[in-house]
Parts: C-alpha cells; sequence; structure tokens
C-alpha cells in the first residue's frame, strides 16, 4: 500500500448507520472516506492496513473508530469494506 499519511480526525463512523436507495446525509457526510478506502483497495492494501491507517483502528485489538460488525446496517458504498 502507498504510504499515507496518519488518520485525521472526520465524521464519526456510526455503529449502525442509515440504509437507503439513495446517497443519505451519512453518505455524503463520508463520501471522502469511501474514496480513500476504494484507493487503498485499487492500491491492493489489505484490510488491517485500511484499518489503521484510514480508519485509525488497530486490527489486533480493535481500539480506535467503531468498527461494524459484518451483520449490521450498511450504506450503499460501504459493503465490502466493513471489517469486523
Amino acid at each position: 500500500m502507498k504510504s499515507r499519511s496518519r488518520p485525521t480526525p472526520g465524521p464519526t463512523i456510526e455503529t449502525e448507520v442509515p440504509w437507503a436507495d439513495h446517497l443519505t446525509a451519512y453518505d455524503n457526510k463520508h463520501l471522502m472516506l469511501y474514496s480513500k478506502l476504494i484507493d487503498a483497495c485499487a492500491d491492493s492494501a489489505s484490510e488491517e492496513e485500511m484499518a489503521r491507517d484510514i480508519l485509525g483502528i488497530d486490527p489486533v485489538k480493535g481500539e480506535g473508530a467503531n468498527p461494524r460488525p459484518q451483520g449490521s446496517s450498511q450504506s450503499p458504498g460501504t459493503g465490502a469494506l466493513v471489517y469486523e
């Protein structure tokens, strides 16, 4: 993965997010985050790298931002980008 700067404080990642067939206010607030995750995927970043470098989550301890469990509601743009 390309060298990425430390996570910058951004919108809070909620444990439950709204679901709709269109972009929600939550999605609009998180578009930059979605973009960073998509770019990291394109760069073949591992889930651990994305968790640590973009979301600010320690992938081993699970500390940092609020990771969402796989079965929770997800915004359309985040389906495969959920960390357990």
